[in-house]
């Protein structure tokens, strides 16, 4: 029998090893992520036997919460598994969710009636750059962003996000999240049509640039 739980104190362990089946080895990442962001019942999780078999983790992105790492066990798939703790994590509030590809993002729009919250930016070629800390960004974009309903990155998401980019002050006054010489936020920027972040449970349109993805 399968019993859906949010997660707790013990099951690190158990969760680690179903991460590593479903998105391979990332001992640095999830090195950070379960010491710094995740917390025990912040998870849902479906068990068997002892056996965590699926997993979806909500994460706190200042007052909102973010659906990531749903995953199950390849050989549990097709049980409705992903959908019961996609939807156990977001316990019945709003949430927003990034999908890896568009099959996956038309999978949630379907299942769960998932809707558009904030499509891909575009964005221009950077400028002349400077390196700043995660501190120095973040009081930033608060201020570029300042009136604009917005995800907030807490101090965690953002050390999680420094494992492998770099945070920069445009000479112009923007700044840039850049992950080797691919931008993955930048403030001013242009938007385009490609859905990005999707709404479940009512979540209401907002700006998001960063992501765990």
């Amino acid at each position: 029998m399968t019993a859906l739980r949010k997660s707790r104190p013990g099951d690190v362990r158990e969760l680690r090893k179903l991460w590593e089946i479903v998105f391979g080895p990332e001992e640095a990442f999830t090195e950070v992520f379960f010491r710094e962001v995740y917390r025990p019942g912040s998870a849902a999780v479906a068990e068997e036997n002892g056996v965590i078999v699926s997993a979806a983790y909500g994460v706190d992105f200042g007052t909102d919460r973010y659906i990531y790492a749903v995953g199950t066990r390849p050989d549990h798939r097709g049980r409705g598994l992903g959908k019961a703790v996609t939807l156990l994590a977001a316990g019945g509030g709003p949430a927003y969710l990034c999908p890896a590809n568009e099959k996956l993002r038309n999978w949630y729009v379907r299942e769960m009636g998932a809707e558009c919250a904030c499509r891909r930016p575009i964005f221009d070629p950077p400028g002349e750059l400077r390196a700043i800390s995660a501190g120095e960004y973040a009081g930033r974009r608060e201020r570029l962003l300042a009136g604009r309903p917005h995800a907030v990155y807490t101090p965690e998401v953002l050390e999680l996000f420094a494992l492998y980019g770099t945070f920069y002050a445009e000479a112009g006054g923007g700044i840039r999240a850049m992950e080797g010489d691919e931008t993955r936020e930048a403030l001013p920027c242009r938007f385009g049509e490609e859905p990005y972040i999707l709404s479940l449970n009512g979540a209401p349109p907002i700006y998001w640039g960063l992501t765990l993805e």
